[in-house]
């Protein structure tokens, strides 16, 4: 993945996010917490077109309500 992928795939996880917790979106996508983290960090990851199609076809987790 070039930075600009690895920036895009970042932004557009955080945007599927929103305000959940890393550890309620990374259990939805059935990733670690760690991985989740690293990827909104810009550190990409091995299967980016399957993570895309996830968030299209994945419902988000919800936001923290507190």
């Amino acid at each position: 993945m070039t930075p600009e992928e690895k920036r895009d795939l970042a932004d557009a996880l955080k945007k599927w996010r929103g305000s959940a917790p890393a550890s309620a979106a990374a259990n939805v996508l059935g990733i670690p917490r760690r991985t989740l983290e690293g990827i909104e960090q810009g550190r990409g990851f091995s299967y980016p077109v399957l993570l895309r199609h996830a968030l299209k076809t994945m419902e988000p987790p919800h936001g923290n309500a507190s």
